[in-house]
């Protein structure tokens, strides 16, 4: 997975642009890994931990963008943003419950799963957010 195959993702915010493309990167690390059948429960945790500090930092400075310049859909983007927090942290107990068995399984959750839910959210309500603060920043 790379940062050039979605292009179309990008919104036009540098900063949060910057962010979506090191998502992706870790991504495509995670299936480098998957593929070569290294790191496997270590890169999968090492992922999560990474997927859950970047979505703390990535949906805050989403958030005071749009806190900052009254974005009227702010509430909704938020409650899209708590619900991908849930899904990272469903996702990380099951791989804590089921072990280094299933760790090529999980990989491949985190990546289409998460990775779709991202690529659905920026081309949706990333998009609006995109579109409603060109200019303003």
């Amino acid at each position: 997975m790379t940062m050039e195959s979605y292009e179309p993702a990008k919104i036009g915010i540098a900063e949060i642009d910057e962010q979506h493309e090191e998502f992706f990167m870790q991504l495509s690390l995670l299936r480098v890994a998957l593929i070569d059948g290294i790191q496997g429960q270590t890169k999968v945790n090492d992922t999560l931990h990474y997927l859950e500090t970047f979505v703390q930092e990535h949906f805050e400075t989403e958030e005071r963008l749009m806190a900052l310049h009254q974005y009227p859909y702010l509430q909704h983007h938020r409650q899209e943003h708590a619900n991908f927090v849930q899904t990272i942290a469903a996702i990380r107990q099951r791989a804590l419950e089921a072990g280094s068995d299933s760790s090529a399984v999980i990989a491949v959750e985190i990546e289409q799963r998460l990775g779709q839910w991202l690529l659905g959210h920026i081309a949706t309500v990333d998009r609006m957010m995109g579109e409603f603060l060109e200019g303003k920043i």
